[in-house]
C-alpha cells in the first residue's frame, strides 16, 4: 500500500509533464498561453458555460435539420451525465472520445486496449449506446484501431486529412508556424494524396477528418469569420465537385466563434443540386459498408458493354461522360447530346472503350484492388484494348488526381462506370463533428494534474 501512494504522485507528476509539453509542442508558446486564456472564458467550475454553447450549435444544426456526431471523454461524461440527456433523442449522436483525454499514440498497446475498453463500458453504463470512436488529439495507435474493431465499434474517425487553404499563404511566419505545428501534430495526410472518402479497415469504417477546423482557425490563428466562412466554404465546394465527403470538426466549446460560419456551409449545402448528404457518422459508416460489399461486373454486350452490380441493394452503378460529349455536337441548333443513363443495378454502356481503368506497371495488381475498393471498374491493362482511363503510376498522388479527374468527366476515352459514392442520387456528403473534451474547467486541471 505504501508503495502504491508514493508510486502514484510520481505518475501523476509526469503525466501532467507530458500534457503540457505536447500542447506546447503541438501550438508553440503563444499559441498554448492563448488557448489557456480561451479556456477560461469558455468554461467554468459548473457545466453551465459549456450547456449553453452546446444549445446555441445544436440551434444551427436544426435551423437545416442537420445530423452531427459529438464524440465525448468517457470520465467526463461521467462526472456530468445531466449534460448530455438532452442529446439522447436528437439530431445529434454521441460517439467516444476516450476514456481520459490522452495521447493514445503515446500510450502501449495494453493501455490503449483497456482505455478503449472502459470508455465503452462506462457510456454504457450512462445508457448510451455509442456506434464508433475518435481519437483525442486526432492520434489513435495500433492498439487502439484494433479493440475498436475487436469490441464492435463501426466507425473510427481519427485521420486527418490538411485541404489546400489559399489564406495559409499569407499567414506571418508566426502563423505558418503554429498551422505547421498543428498539421505535424496531427499527423495529417496532404489532400492531393488522398481521397476525402471514407475507407474500410478490419470491419471499421474510417473517416479522414478535415482540416484546417476550429482549433487551428479560431484558437490558434484567431482568424475573423469572414475567413472562417470562406475557408470552409473553399473545402466544401472542393468535395461538391468531386463528390467526396466533408468531415468538419467544431467543438462545442466554440460555437459562438463558428455559429455564422457553420450556419453558412449547411445553407449552401441545403441549397446545392444536385443535393447534398448531410449525415451522422454512423448513418455514412453503414452505408459505407454496404456498399463496400458490392462489386462492379463487366461483360461485352451487342453494342458496348453490360454493367451489373453484384452485393446487397441500395449501391447502384452510374455512368460518368466524358465532357466534351456534353457539349454542342455541332453549331447553331444542334441538340446536346443524350445525357448519361440513371444510376442503375444494370447498366448498357455504348461504345468500344472498356468503361473503366486500365492498369499498368509493375504495381499494377494492387493498384487495381484500391481502384476497385474505390468503387471503380479496373482490370489489368489487356493489349489491344481501349480504356476509359489509364493509370500507370501506383503513386497516391497519381491515384487520387486520376479519381477526381474522374469525377469531373476529363481526359475520358470513354462513358466509364463506377459505384455512386452516396445513396439517393446525392453528390457529395457532409459531416459535421465535434469533441466534448471537457465539461467544467475541472476538468482540464484533472487533465493537467494528471487525473482525468
Amino acid at each position: 500500500m505504501l508503495r502504491r501512494a508514493r508510486t502514484r504522485p510520481v505518475a501523476q507528476a509526469l503525466s501532467s509533464s507530458r500534457t503540457l509539453s505536447r500542447s506546447l509542442r503541438s501550438k508553440g508558446g503563444e499559441a498554448f498561453a492563448r488557448r489557456v486564456r480561451l479556456i477560461t472564458h469558455r468554461f467554468g467550475w459548473s457545466p453551465a458555460p459549456l450547456v449553453r454553447a452546446m444549445a446555441l450549435y445544436a440551434d444551427v444544426l436544426r435551423e437545416q435539420q442537420a445530423a452531427a456526431t459529438w464524440t465525448v471523454t468517457a470520465n467526463a461524461a461521467r462526472r456530468h451525465p445531466a449534460v448530455l440527456a438532452p442529446y439522447r433523442e436528437s439530431l445529434v449522436e454521441l460517439g467516444i472520445h476516450g476514456w481520459r483525454h490522452t495521447d493514445h499514440q503515446c500510450s502501449d498497446l495494453p493501455t490503449q486496449h483497456a482505455e478503449v475498453q472502459r470508455a465503452l463500458a462506462e457510456l454504457a453504463r450512462l445508457g448510451l449506446q455509442p456506434a464508433g470512436w475518435r481519437s483525442p488529439y486526432l492520434r489513435s495507435g495500433a492498439g487502439t484501431l484494433a479493440e475498436v474493431g475487436a469490441l464492435g465499434l463501426r466507425w473510427e474517425a481519427s485521420a486527418s486529412l490538411e485541404f489546400p487553404c489559399a489564406r495559409k499563404q499569407v499567414l506571418s511566419a508566426r502563423g505558418a508556424d503554429t498551422w505547421e505545428r498543428a498539421i505535424a501534430f496531427y499527423g495529417a495526410e496532404p489532400w492531393e494524396a488522398r481521397l476525402a472518402l471514407p475507407w474500410v479497415t478490419g470491419g471499421v469504417v474510417r473517416f479522414p477528418t478535415a482540416l484546417p477546423d476550429d482549433e487551428m482557425l479560431i484558437d490558434r490563428l484567431s482568424l475573423p469569420t469572414a475567413d472562417l466562412t470562406a475557408i470552409w466554404l473553399g473545402m466544401f465546394d472542393r468535395t461538391y465537385a468531386d463528390g467526396e465527403l466533408l468531415v468538419m470538426q467544431l467543438h462545442p466549446e466554440r460555437a459562438r466563434d463558428f455559429a455564422a460560419p457553420l450556419a453558412a456551409l449547411l445553407a449552401r449545402a441545403r441549397a446545392a443540386r444536385p443535393a447534398v448528404w448531410i449525415a451522422s457518422l454512423s448513418d455514412l459508416a453503414d452505408w459505407w459498408r454496404r456498399r463496400a460489399t458490392a462489386q462492379l461486373v463487366v461483360a461485352p454486350a451487342a453494342d458496348g458493354w453490360a454493367v451489373a452490380v453484384e452485393g446487397p441493394m441500395g449501391p447502384l452503378a452510374e455512368c460518368v461522360t466524358p465532357r466534351a460529349s456534353v457539349a454542342l455536337v455541332a453549331a447553331g441548333d444542334a441538340p446536346l447530346a443524350p445525357p448519361p443513363p440513371a444510376p442503375a443495378r444494370v447498366l448498357t454502356i455504348p461504345g468500344g472503350a472498356w468503361p473503366g481503368v486500365g492498369v499498368g506497371g509493375p504495381a499494377a495488381p494492387s493498384v487495381v484492388a484500391r481502384l476497385r475498393a474505390i468503387g471503380l471498374a479496373a482490370e489489368l491493362r489487356a493489349p489491344g484494348r481501349t480504356y476509359a482511363a489509364t493509370l500507370d503510376d501506383p503513386a497516391d498522388t497519381a491515384l487520387a488526381a486520376l479519381v477526381r479527374r474522374i469525377a469531373q468527366g476529363e481526359g475520358l476515352a470513354g462513358p466509364l462506370v463506377r459505384l455512386a459514392h452516396w445513396p439517393e442520387g446525392y453528390r457529395s456528403a457532409v459531416a459535421i463533428t465535434g469533441d466534448l473534451c471537457a465539461i467544467t474547467l475541472y476538468d482540464f486541471a484533472a487533465r493537467i494534474a494528471g487525473m482525468a
